[in-house]
């Protein structure tokens, strides 16, 4: 069985407004720093309240609050072929994916089981969760340009402008020092294809890189139909997946600078994709098409007080617009176009202070985010939707030292939103979120457990609607609930080398007013409130290093999502797990690294990779199931051939299992990637 889950807005101002704050920002810092005489951190030191010293326990936690459950991907792990954002998420602990379409498509994370409007994703500090449905496509997002890729499962970092429910994900991008720059291509299955290049310069004064890449892919790739009959199994037959396409385009610049003991940072990146939109297998479509472009612009002002702390002052924007084409009607959008654009501005001041052992950091945060859309019917644009929210937010945290290695930690939010909507009047409403925890570091190992609590209140789009198909809910409440986690990690060292380690992690989330889509009878989707729900689950990574030249790991994460909610029972069937969650994700990995050193070649790495994914409800009664999933992946690199190219090849779902997204829509079969890159 198969489901399907159904510009201009004054972006050239809102980059004006952030710039203009900024340049008045960094204005004001260099002034109260001409009699300075602290020195400035380093370009690529973590923006933390937590200064960790001694080596880290491994796996590496996140750098921004590592006394809380997370992990890191970086290195050649961002660089496989034909791999995409989301796939490097999938593998790690806790997290879950959802992909709507084949190679390139649209594709969303989640944390412990919260949705991907409840999950900030970061890019250069930036919350890119778009204004249309509060989740943050990491498709638009090359890996190519990332340097390394934090995940926080738990309370997300101060830093952010949330402190999340599930936790966090923080994307970097690529620095250099010294001089470097590179070119690459890519060919493989389905039509796939890219081109990318970077170039960039640094020293401890300044430092500039700027790179982009374009990509396409057919996604002609063959699935079972039903040729259009559900039941019927006469007529089945394997068929090529029609108007599927797409072509992207990014671009990024990262530049630094030093003024005396200030530091200015800009990060500029845009990101557009135009693609077919097909429905469900059963039914494709021919003519219908997506598009989505994204401006992202964030400028960073710092200098050093006294106290051996920081002063921020960031300025950023984001412009972001999608549409819908339904020429033919298709896709049943009762218009020929449906366009929605979203704006957010946002200022945020922050100071950090170090006194002796402790540590502090205060943060107030100006936001205004803006929501429209427009429907085109017969030549002619009216605007449908028109909604804005105005957001202030101080943050407080603190490190304080208890007895011995052990610390302390005490973080808190308070949030006053003003909503407003044409038709619905303004409303207000204020969040108070928090967390407390204890850490206790040794040698090779770490303990840690935290208590939060949290809210979220609803996105524009839930409470307005996103589309004809994606209907709001002015009604809806903030999402209230608590969270309890606890931690270990810890690594094995034999003569300087780690042989082992260990991560694991538990955890339960009570929620309350929890936002959830459910389908109405007239076809389209609806959020609504749950009263209550009960996530509990844990984590494990066990990784070992029996020779210097081989390494494996295996990442398991459990999840047993319940709702409590009274009314549970109206849906039709005792079923209490809540939809579109796998209660089961695995994934394990072995690698062999070969050192040549020879003329002809450097270097070489060989890994293999098995991950599995139990079923899914699609729907709140647990009627319809999403079939349990696995696949293997076999990977190669060699390094330095001919002193300056590296190659690497890649084949996904080696064994051609049958996959599915989490609508229902087949995803590819086996494929294999080829990039070759030119390091200069």
């Amino acid at each position: 069985m198969t489901f399907r889950m159904v510009q201009n807005c004054r972006a050239e101002s809102a980059l004006r407004a952030a710039s203009a704050l900024s340049w008045f920002g960094a204005q004001l810092l260099v002034h109260a720093t001409v009699s300075g005489t602290s020195s400035v951190a380093k370009a690529d030191e973590p923006a933390s309240v937590v200064i960790v010293e001694g080596e880290r326990s491994q796996p590496e936690a996140p750098s921004r609050a590592p006394s809380v459950s997370g992990s890191v991907a970086k290195g050649e792990r961002l660089r496989a072929p034909g791999l995409g954002t989301a796939d490097i998420l999938r593998d790690e602990p806790g997290v879950q994916v959802v992909e709507l379409g084949g190679l390139g498509s649209p594709a969303t994370a989640s944390l412990r089981g919260a949705t991907a409007a409840q999950t900030p994703v970061y890019l250069g500090g930036v919350r890119i969760n778009d204004e249309v449905g509060g989740a943050a496509d990491l498709s638009s997002i090359p890996l190519f340009m990332l340097e390394r890729v934090e995940v926080y499962r738990s309370h997300a970092p101060i830093v952010g402008d949330r402190l999340g429910i599930g936790g966090a994900v923080f994307l970097e991008p690529r620095r250099v020092q010294g001089g470097q720059a590179s070119l690459g291509g890519l060919v493989g299955s389905y039509g796939s294809r890219s081109v990318f290049a970077y170039a960039g310069a640094g020293t401890d004064q300044h430092g500039l890189v700027a790179g982009a890449e374009l990509s396409a892919a057919d996604n002609d790739y063959p699935f079972p139909s039903g040729n259009g009959t559900l039941f019927t199994r006469a007529d089945d037959h394997s068929a090529r997946l029609p108007n599927a396409d797409m072509v992207s385009r990014s671009f990024w610049l990262h530049l630094s600078q030093k003024l005396g003991p200030a530091e200015l940072r800009l990060f500029y990146h845009h990101a557009d994709r135009n693609q077919g939109a097909p429905k469900l297998a059963l039914t494709p479509s021919e003519r219908a098409r997506s598009s989505l472009n994204r401006d992202l612009f964030a400028l960073t002002s710092s200098i050093p007080l006294p106290s051996g702390g920081t002063l921020e002052w960031v300025s950023s924007a984001i412009q972001s617009s999608s549409s819908l084409d339904d020429p033919g009607g298709e896709l049943n959008l009762a218009s020929a176009r449906v366009t929605t654009p979203g704006e957010r501005v946002e200022q945020s001041v922050r100071s950090r202070q170090n006194h002796g052992a402790f540590r502090f950091l205060e943060q107030l945060t100006l936001s205004e985010e803006r929501l429209r859309r427009f429907e085109t019917s017969h030549a002619i644009e009216s605007e449908r939707l028109s909604a804005e929210r105005r957001e202030a937010r101080a943050a407080l945290a603190t490190e304080v030292p208890i007895l011995g290695p052990a610390r302390g930690q005490a973080e808190l939010a308070w949030a006053a939103y003003a909503t407003k909507q044409s038709e619905a009047g303004r409303s207000s409403h204020q969040e108070p979120s928090g967390r407390i925890g204890l850490d206790l570091r040794g040698a090779g190992a770490e303990f840690y457990a935290n208590a939060g609590l949290y809210q979220r209140a609803p996105t524009l789009s839930e409470l307005y609607g996103a589309s004809l198909v994606v209907r709001g809910n002015p009604h809806l409440s903030a999402e209230r609930g608590t969270v309890l986690e606890a931690g270990a990690r810890y690594q094995h060292l034999v003569g300087g080398r780690r042989l082992a380690y260990i991560d694991a992690a538990g955890f339960v989330r009570y929620a309350q007013d929890l936002v959830s889509y459910a389908r109405t009878a007239q076809g389209y989707l609806f959020p609504e409130n749950r009263a209550r729900a009960r996530l509990l689950g844990g984590e494990f990574v066990l990784g070992a290093a029996p020779l210097p030249w081989l390494e494996s790991s295996v990442v398991t994460s459990l999840l047993d999502p319940r709702d409590r909610s009274p009314a549970r029972l109206s849906v039709g069937s005792a079923n209490d797990v809540l939809p579109f969650l796998s209660r089961i994700t695995l994934t394990g990995t072995l690698t062999a690294r070969l050192q040549v050193d020879s003329e002809l070649l450097e270097a070489g790495t060989i890994s293999a990779k098995f991950s599995y994914q139990s079923s899914r409800y699609a729907d709140p009664a647990g009627l319809g199931v999403v079939p349990e999933q696995s696949s293997v992946d076999l990977e190669a690199a060699a390094f330095g051939v001919f002193s300056t190219l590296v190659v690497r090849l890649r084949c996904a779902n080696l064994f051609d299992a049958q996959r599915f997204d989490i609508v229902g829509f087949p995803l590819p079969g086996r494929s294999v990637f080829l990039s070759l890159e030119a390091k200069l």
